[in-house]
This record gives structure tokens, C-alpha cells and sequence, in this order.
């Protein structure tokens, strides 16, 4: 997930990949996913410019969850 709001709407800004509209169906989308954030055990921040700190940290998640004793299965897509 971007680091907040303002930084998913700048980065697609910056990308000019899609059009107005398009863009308005993203951040909508956006902002509803990001309501539901807290639904979650994990939350991973994608800070501009730190992505291999993003994956890294996911990779951690995972090796975490495969320690755990009380784990349920899981599927990843």
C-alpha cells in the first residue's frame, strides 16, 4: 500500500498512464482498499523510492508465517 493517499495520487499523476476517468476509477478503488487496510494482520508500505525495503519485508512476512505453529493454510495468488 502507498504511504498514504496523497502519494498513490501523485505517483499516478506522475506516470500518466491513465486518462481522467481512468484515474478517478483507481483512486476510488484505491480508497476503498485502504479503509479495509486495518482488516488485515499486515500492513506493507511502499514508500517512494524504497521498494527493495517493501519486498524485503514482505519476504519476512512470509518466512514468519511459515514458522508459526498455530498457522492456518494458506493460499497466495
Amino acid at each position: 500500500m502507498p504511504g498514504s493517499f496523497q502519494d498513490l495520487q501523485d505517483r499516478l499523476a506522475q506516470r500518466m498512464t491513465e486518462s481522467s476517468p481512468e484515474m478517478e476509477l483507481r483512486l476510488n478503488a484505491a480508497a476503498a482498499e485502504l479503509e479495509r487496510a486495518k482488516d488485515f494482520d499486515r500492513q506493507v508500505v511502499n514508500s517512494q523510492d524504497k521498494l527493495a525495503q517493501a519486498v524485503a519485508e514482505i519476504d519476512r512476512a512470509i518466512a514468519e508465517e511459515r514458522q508459526r505453529q498455530d498457522r492456518t493454510s494458506i493460499q497466495l495468488l
